[in-house]
């Protein structure tokens, strides 16, 4: 079973960290799919970050580099289109989750909807 997660404001807050911690314990293999760029010079935006605390978290994770996708701001639902196997993608931002949700077969699970994102997610897992 695979699934993703965004970083920014997604893996990055606590619950999130530790909910995938028990994903990967229990089997699931975690990917990250991300807008940043990876190689923050790159990033016409914002160049005052770098990819350091990201490495960090997926290494605590045992996230293996080349399950970390870069999208460089594409919209992610381009890698779903492509990369069909995942049974979901959590994410903070409303416009990726709902692009991915309208022309991908991946589920988008939008961090901030009302309902809990964690209810979702273990009910998407259950399903497979």
């Amino acid at each position: 079973m695979k699934v993703s997660f965004d970083y920014d404001n997604t893996l990055t807050r606590t619950p999130v960290f530790n909910y995938a911690k028990e994903l990967v314990k229990s089997g699931v293999e975690l990917w990250i799919v991300t807008a940043r760029f990876d190689n923050p010079s790159h990033d016409p935006l914002d160049k005052d970050y770098d990819n350091y605390w990201l490495f960090e978290n997926t290494n605590e994770l045992g996230i293996a580099r080349d399950h970390i996708i870069f999208t460089g701001l594409k919209d992610k639902s381009e890698f779903f289109n492509v990369n069909k196997d995942f049974i979901f993608h959590l994410d903070d931002t409303y416009e990726e989750i709902s692009k991915i949700n309208k022309y991908t077969n991946v589920t988008g699970v939008w961090l901030l909807q009302g309902h809990d994102w964690k209810e979702t997610c273990n009910k998407l897992l259950n399903k497979e």
